[in-house]
């Protein structure tokens, strides 16, 4: 959220005074310019590569992970998989291009569309304006290349505006890498992440 902030103030997204307050359902209210803004922060990844980083951690410090590929909301491997992974005695099989971008984009429709059924649902309080702030750690190998990252987003926005007018988030942002990706409306704008501490 700090970074979020940081990069918003500096495009001109918000606008001073500012009030931010860390509450639950959603986890910021920022109140600027006369409006209130509920914003629901998640981090993008998946499940199973948080059990296998805990063995990794605990059983095999020293080994190299080769990477896997997870499929959104999938929970399939078994405790012997997982420590087969984090000991690194279990590689990935490669990624191709278009196999990255099909997974990431599964990966972030799959964790807007569970906040959008929270957020349509009214597990969030009431505001007039309500924003996703995404935190992309899904483990594919288009975060090393931004214009695919992208690419991807953009196919997310087409998607996303593609669903008849289903109550959902006024703005999504999709922090990957060093970029902010905004969806809003069914169109993408990126910006780079302005990072007060480096």
């Amino acid at each position: 959220m700090a970074r979020f902030l940081a990069t918003a103030a500096k495009t001109g997204m918000l606008t001073f005074p500012l009030n931010v307050a860390h509450r639950e359902k959603p986890d910021f209210s920022l109140r600027f310019g006369g409006s209130e803004v509920g914003v629901e922060c998640v981090e993008a990844v998946p499940q199973e590569l948080y059990e296998i980083e805990v063995l990794r951690e605990k059983w095999y410090p020293e080994a190299m992970n080769f990477g896997q590929k997870f499929q959104p909301g999938s929970n399939t491997l078994t405790r012997d998989e997982k420590h087969q992974i984090a000991s690194g005695c279990q590689a990935g099989p490669p990624w191709m291009p278009e196999a990255a971008k099909r997974n990431w984009v599964s990966a972030m429709l799959h964790v807007i569309s569970g906040k959008a059924v929270k957020l349509q649902s009214g597990n969030y309080s009431s505001n007039a304006t309500n924003w996703l702030l995404v935190q992309d750690e899904w483990p594919t190998s288009l975060r090393f290349y931004p214009e695919q990252v992208r690419e991807a987003a953009l196919e997310c926005a087409h998607r996303l505006a593609a669903v008849p007018d289903t109550p959902c988030f006024d703005a999504l942002f999709i922090a990957s890498g060093r970029q902010l990706l905004c969806i809003e409306r069914g169109t993408l704008t990126t910006e780079e992440i302005y990072d007060l501490w480096s």
